[in-house]
C-alpha cells in the first residue's frame, strides 16, 4: 500500500483518480476479513487449500498489477490483491490450528507475526531500490508474485509434510513419505 499512489503515476493514471485505488484497497480488505472465512467454516475447502488459493491469487493479483496499463485495470488487481491479503491474515491462527501440536500453538500464535517489526524496515530500502535504481516497481510486482506463488506451494505441501513428521513420530522410515 505505500507504493500504491507512486505506482499508479508510473502507469499514468489520472492524479484526480488515485484516491480511489486507496478507498478501494481499504473497502475491499474489509471484504476479505469478512466475506471469505465462511468457505472454510463451512467446510468447502481445507483450510491449507484455502491459504495456498489466497496466496496463489496473492500472486495472480500482483502480476496484474504489473501488466494493468488502466485505471480500472490497476483498481480490479489491487482490489483482488487487498480481498486476498485480508483474507490470509484473517487464516493464519485456524491454519495454525490444523497444523501445530496443540502444546505449541499459542507460541505459533504469539510468534506468527515476530519478523513483521525487522521486515519493515526493509520496505524504504525495497522502495528505494526498485524505483530510485531500477526505474519502476514493476521487478518488485515480479518479487511478490514469486513470493506468494513460492508460499502457495509450500503451502500446499503442509498436509503432506505432517504426515511425514506423523509417520517419524510412530517410528516408521522417512523414505516411506
Amino acid at each position: 500500500m505505500p507504493i500504491l499512489n507512486d505506482y499508479s503515476r508510473d502507469k499514468d493514471i489520472r492524479k484526480d483518480t488515485e484516491q480511489y485505488l486507496i478507498m478501494g484497497y481499504i473497502v475491499f480488505q474489509m471484504v476479505g476479513y469478512t466475506c471469505l472465512g465462511w468457505l472454510v467454516d463451512k467446510g468447502f475447502v481445507e483450510i491449507s487449500n484455502y491459504v495456498a488459493a489466497n496466496s496463489l491469487c496473492m500472486g495472480l493479483a500482483c502480476c496484474a498489477m504489473r501488466f494493468s496499463s488502466s485505471f480500472v485495470a490497476l483498481f480490479l488487481a489491487t482490489a483482488a490483491f487487498s480481498t486476498f491479503l485480508a483474507a490470509l491474515s484473517s487464516s493464519v491462527p485456524t491454519l495454525v490450528y490444523e497444523f501445530i501440536g496443540k502444546s505449541l500453538q499459542s507460541m505459533a500464535i504469539s510468534s506468527a507475526l515476530v519478523l513483521l517489526a525487522p521486515l519493515s524496515f526493509s520496505i524504504a530500502p525495497l522502495i528505494g531500490y526498485f524505483r530510485g535504481n531500477l526505474g519502476s516497481y514493476d521487478g518488485g510486482m515480479y518479487l511478490m508474485t514469486a513470493i506468494c506463488v513460492g508460499c502457495a506451494v509450500l503451502i500446499f505441501m503442509l498436509p503432506h509434510i505432517q504426515k511425514c513428521g506423523e509417520k517419524k513420530k510412530d517410528n516408521l522410515s522417512a523414505a516411506e513419505c
